[in-house]
């Protein structure tokens, strides 16, 4: 599977100022220590990158359960250089970790502030919904994660995220302080980038719980069909390739040219290279004789040199000479005809095999639209069962339209498993509905499972290459790009945090 990049853009972008908030979400729950939530988790950790919106069990499980990898082995500062915040709103199963690097440059682009819980405000982040755990030594860390209730438990994620980020669009602020901030980064329309990380599974059909036969009948009249087609275009395509490579040769006359190329050809009567293989044969029992010729006419001619005036051997010479004129005629008329019938051949071995194949495909065609019938009248899709970037395809697109409508984003990109086919039908229909104002990008393409190299992030050089992409003065700068244009930079961004040879 070769990697692929999908991207949306409804309007053309805005000029935003220099900042940018960042943040990685990684929407699911509790995942084994090989997953890639896990180590997009770790990864970041380590380079104290972006905040992580992420679930509780999931931090609970890298304190507990660290990957014994050479990423995991380095020396890291977690959770001592880290804030941890736990959602307090409608779920307290989320936690926002924003690392002190990262609050330290933001630090600069921001106004002047003197405690955490502003500075993540100005972040971009509804303080009123996130509760400082202040202790975030590992044991008392393990100990506030244990006491979130263990059982994962539904909830809507997109009502999650409009309590965790600040909306600036719509926002409400309930001090006076708030409102002053409000109102700082609403003017300053602060852009967004986004990586969204999450399981993904395509919607489930619903079907009777026994099928009728017709329906795996269809299915294997299909496959036939197929199988049956590919073979035949194989027959074909090597009928031509041995006639192509034959005929130029048969026209040259050259006979131990013709005798090579027809050496390995089939002597089968059903074969239609039979008559190829008949030459050879006809060709082979003549040569001898004109090789006795040829030699007896060499003889006579050192002789002739030696007593020219030799009646006897002047006339030997001269029936020599015609009898080896008569056997080359012979030869040729002979090559001529069979060439002859031997392209009539081909050409009636040609016509039969693809009116075969048209058979075929006649027969495959009726055999996909039954199988089409039977199963549109035994199963029904359930759009509202897909899984995409970790939550529910309604859940993903609701949280969509919030970052659309409430913050100003610049660029997301979001890694899932069947995140092409239907899935991504999903969620391009939604974002033309929105008329979104962002771009949106995603790996894989068709309803398959992707794969990323579990050691190849960089989540520092993926931020900074995107503030760079979107920055005013670039965006004022970049030219239209051209149709016949296949570069394109976000291809090289993506390639950060994503491996290109799954």
């Amino acid at each position: 599977m070769r990697f692929v990049l999908w991207a949306l853009l409804a309007y053309p972008l805005l000029l935003f100022s220099q900042g940018f908030n960042e943040l990685i979400v990684l929407a699911g729950t509790e995942s084994p220590r090989q997953s890639v939530l896990y180590r997009v988790m770790e990864a970041n950790i380590h380079e104290e990158a972006a905040p992580i919106l992420l679930h509780y069990s999931l931090l609970k499980r890298i304190l507990a359960e660290p990957v014994r990898t050479p990423l995991s082995e380095q020396p890291t500062n977690f959770p001592k250089d880290w804030h941890v915040f736990q959602h307090a709103g409608t779920t307290n199963k989320l936690l926002l970790l924003i690392p002190q690097k990262y609050l330290g440059r933001r630090k600069a682009e921001l106004p002047a502030t003197h405690d955490i819980e502003t500075l993540v405000f100005e972040c971009g982040f509804n303080t009123k919904h996130l509760k400082r755990i202040t202790d975030n030594s590992p044991k008392n860390l393990i100990a506030a994660l244990q006491a979130i209730a263990p059982e994962p438990s539904e909830f809507n994620f997109a009502t999650a995220l409009k309590e965790i980020l600040l909306s600036v669009k719509k926002s409400k602020p309930a001090t006076a302080a708030e409102e002053k901030i409000a109102a700082q980064a609403k003017a300053e329309e602060m852009p967004w980038l986004f990586y969204w990380l999450g399981h993904g599974a395509p919607p489930k059909t619903l079907r009777p719980r026994t099928l009728p036969h017709k329906i795996p009948s269809a299915e294997g009249a299909v496959r036939n069909a197929v199988l049956y087609l590919n073979l035949q275009d194989d027959l074909i395509k090597g009928l031509v390739a041995r006639k192509d490579s034959l005929l130029p040769v048969l026209q040259t006359s050259d006979r131990h040219k013709i005798m090579d190329a027809t050496s390995k050809f089939s002597a089968n009567f059903e074969d239609p290279f039979y008559y190829a293989a008949q030459i050879f044969a006809q060709l082979e029992s003549q040569l001898p004789e004109l090789e006795e010729i040829r030699q007896n006419k060499s003889q006579t001619s050192l002789a002739l040199e030696k007593s020219p005036q030799d009646s006897n051997l002047k006339a030997k010479f001269t029936a020599l000479q015609k009898e080896e004129t008569d056997l080359n005629e012979r030869i040729n008329d002979q090559l001529a005809e069979n060439s002859k019938l031997l392209n009539g051949s081909l050409e009636t071995a040609l016509r039969k095999l693809n009116e075969e194949r048209a058979n075929m495909v006649s027969t495959l065609d009726k055999a996909q639209q039954e199988l089409k019938m039977a199963l549109a009248q035994q199963s029904t899709m359930l759009p509202a069962t897909a899984l995409v970037g970790g939550i529910p395809k309604d859940d993903f697109l609701e949280s969509i339209k919030f970052l659309n409508t409430n913050l100003n984003v610049s660029f997301l990109a979001y890694v899932s498993c069947f995140s092409g086919g239907v899935n991504q039908q999903f969620v391009q229909d939604s974002l033309k509905h929105l008329q979104a104002n962002f771009l949106v990008a995603t790996f894989g393409v068709g309803e398959k499972s992707v794969s990323v190299g579990l050691n190849n992030f960089n989540f520092n050089d993926y931020f900074s290459l995107l503030r760079s992409y979107f920055s005013p003065k670039k965006l004022a700068q970049r030219p239209a790009k051209k149709k016949s244009d296949q570069t394109d930079p976000l291809v090289t961004i993506l390639k950060c945090v994503m491996n290109p040879g799954y």
